[in-house]
This record gives C-alpha cells, sequence and structure tokens, in this order.
C-alpha cells in the first residue's frame, strides 16, 4: 500500500470523533482551606482483608471530624498505602494532637503518621516526592508552560532542539514499556494488547492525552490518534510536540517488532481544535535515522514565512525536496511527477501541498 493510499483509507474509514466532555481530574492542590482545617497523612500496611481505609475512617468519624479532602493510593509494595486526610476540626471531640495519637494507635496499620495546620493552604504540605509507582520521581509541570517552554527552545535552537526532543521522548517511551513489564515475572508478563493498555493508561495518567493506535499498512504505516493532547492555554499549539511524538515512537518500536536498523519517523500531523484530536501518521524507516536527519519540511516552512525570502532561496529549498523523494515508495515515479513541473510563486503552494500529502522528507542538513 502506498503512502496515498494509507491516507486516503484513513479518511475513508475514520468516525468522526465525538467531543469527550466527562472527565475525573487528578488534582494537585485544593481551594484555600480553613483555620479549623487539619492535613493528617499516613503510612503503613494493609492486611489481607484491606481493612485499612475503615479503620481510619472510624477515628475520623467518632471523633466528629469532617473530611474535606481525602486520598489513598498504594505505595512501593501492595501491601503499602500512603493516606493523605484534610479534615474540618471545628467540632471535634478532641484537638489535633490527640486526633493524630489515636491514628498512631492503629499498630495493625499505621507505621508512622504526621499533622499540618491547613489554614490558608492551598497544597499539601506534607506529601512529598512525587513518584511514579513510589519509586520513580516526577515533576509536575502545566501544560502551557510545558508547550510554550518547548516551542521556545525550538524557535531559538532549531531543528536540533527538535531532534533532541523527538530522541529524548523515543527513549522515554521504551523505558515505559520496559516499565511495565518489569513489573510481572518473567512467566506471567501479560501479551502485547494487554501491555500495550498499560502504556495508553499510564500516558493517560500523566496528562499526555487518550492515545489510540492503529496500523494502516503492513509494515509501513501507522497512525495515532491523541485526544485532548497536552496544549498551550489557547489550544493553538498542539501540533510539534516532538517530545510526545517521539514518546509514541518508542512504545510502537517496542510493541511491533521493528526491525533492528530500522525506526519509526513522524509524516505528517494535523489537529482538529473542535474534536480536540491530534493525528499523528509515523512511517518505518528501513534505514537509520541519523541525528542530522531533520525534517526538510520545517526548513521550507521557515524560508517560506520569513521575512521577504529569495526566490532563489525557496526554488532551492524545493529543489531539495523533489531530490528527497527518492526516500519514499515509488521514488522515481514521483521524481518525474514533480520534475515535469515549472516551480514558480504562482504553483509554490500547490507543489508544497501534494509532496506534503504524499510523501515523508527527510534530507541531511
Amino acid at each position: 500500500m502506498t503512502v496515498e493510499e494509507a491516507l486516503a483509507q484513513d479518511k475513508k474509514e475514520e468516525e468522526a470523533l465525538e467531543k469527550q466532555t466527562l472527565y475525573y481530574p487528578n488534582n494537585i492542590g485544593f481551594t484555600p482551606l480553613e483555620q479549623s482545617n487539619y492535613e493528617f497523612v499516613l503510612m503503613g500496611l494493609q492486611n489481607e482483608k484491606r481493612e485499612a481505609v475503615p479503620e481510619i475512617l472510624k477515628i475520623f468519624e467518632k471523633q466528629k471530624a469532617s473530611i474535606v479532602s481525602l486520598s489513598f493510593f498504594g505505595d512501593q509494595t501492595p501491601r503499602q498505602f500512603v493516606a493523605n486526610v484534610v479534615a474540618d476540626l471545628s467540632h471535634a471531640k478532641c484537638p489535633p494532637e490527640d486526633l493524630l495519637v489515636r491514628l498512631s494507635n492503629l499498630k495493625n496499620f499505621v507505621k508512622s503518621a504526621g499533622i499540618a495546620q491547613a489554614n490558608q493552604k492551598v497544597c499539601s504540605s506534607l506529601l512529598f516526592p512525587l513518584t511514579f509507582f513510589g519509586t520513580v520521581r516526577a515533576l509536575a509541570i502545566d501544560s502551557d508552560r510545558f508547550t510554550r517552554l518547548f516551542n521556545r527552545m525550538c524557535d531559538e535552537l532549531g531543528e536540533k532542539a527538535k531532534q533532541i526532543l523527538f530522541e529524548e521522548g523515543r527513549s522515554e517511551g521504551q523505558e515505559i514499556i520496559e516499565a511495565i513489564k518489569n513489573f510481572f515475572d518473567d512467566d506471567k508478563i501479560p501479551d502485547r494488547d494487554s501491555i500495550l493498555s498499560n502504556a495508553k493508561a499510564f500516558l493517560r495518567s500523566l496528562g499526555w492525552g487518550t492515545i489510540f493506535f492503529s496500523r494502516l499498512s503492513d509494515p509501513d504505516i501507522y497512525r495515532v490518534t491523541v485526544l485532548d493532547p497536552p496544549t498551550d492555554a489557547d489550544q493553538e499549539m498542539a501540533v510539534c510536540n516532538y517530545f510526545l511524538q517521539g514518546i509514541v515512537a518508542g512504545i510502537i518500536e517496542s510493541l511491533v517488532g521493528i526491525e533492528e536498523g530500522s525506526r519509526l519517523a513522524m509524516m505528517k500531523e494535523s489537529y482538529d481544535k473542535e474534536t480536540r484530536a491530534l493525528k499523528i501518521f509515523y512511517i518505518e524507516k528501513s534505514e537509520k535515522i541519523s541525528s542530522s536527519d531533520v525534517p526538510l519540511a520545517i526548513k521550507l516552512q521557515k524560508a517560506i514565512t520569513s521575512a521577504s525570502p529569495s526566490k532563489d532561496e525557496i526554488a532551492r529549498q524545493v529543489d531539495l525536496l523533489i531530490q528527497s523523494l527518492d526516500k519514499i515508495q515509488n521514488p522515481a515515479k514521483k521524481r518525474k511527477a514533480f520534475a515535469k513541473k515549472k516551480i514558480s510563486s504562482d504553483n509554490l503552494e500547490e507543489i508544497l501541498d501534494e509532496i506534503e500529502n504524499t510523501a515523508e522528507i527527510y534530507v541531511k542538513e
């Protein structure tokens, strides 16, 4: 199947994506708390019947401490837990310190406990650090700042920054798959579909969006749809997230058995603001793309959009673009087709659109 046929098939078969409006946010922080609010953090071990939560809640209920916020999650092993409770003690039967003692006396469950006044606090004073699975330290940054930071890096440092972001993303994607496999014993590693399902859930929980994978042709082209990808506050910068592109490529490469020496390269992406869907197309390349390989489309776009670009420079870039067609399917046919066309300011955009829709372009810097 050619690139054109695959894209046509995708356009024909893909159903319209409905807006997803029902989400359950995993929040960091809360609204400013009152003077009578106190935060408790408890660390301990579950028993076989998993009775830690009911026993902890009984203490708060018995002492008339109204729960404002509650989070309970596993730590480094299935039996370990960390509980974070914010409670309003304005009508409590005992002072905060006594309540902490009562919680600490749950010796069968609670191994350590802490307390902090939560007056006018908007985040936890006790939970630190942020981790993946209780072992790998994580860092949270708001999507708008993240997007603008990466875009500024790419604008000021150029193609090298884009390549680095893509490669680091690819490594991250590969490490995600390995980390998921390492959770299981060698004789109990789940099948590929289950690993992929875990990877999708992991990326979603980290805020990368809801991701769908599909293969359009065997073994060449893959389509990835990302619903609600990270973007700036105005939802104008969803494309050109080279780190996300790399993460997805690394996950696919780890699961589909890409031949040694081959890699996935991003060939096209588009974002529909109405459905909040980012579509990324990858193609399997038989040769390894070196760190000096960059999408020529990026260079060409910069040449065209820069202030008063010379016609000679645009013609030179287009000539390089046409020459690079020997790296895609049916190269001779494509080269002849484009070579017959005379390049001028009148038909330049038409030629660029046609090239973009039929090929993935990579040339040496």
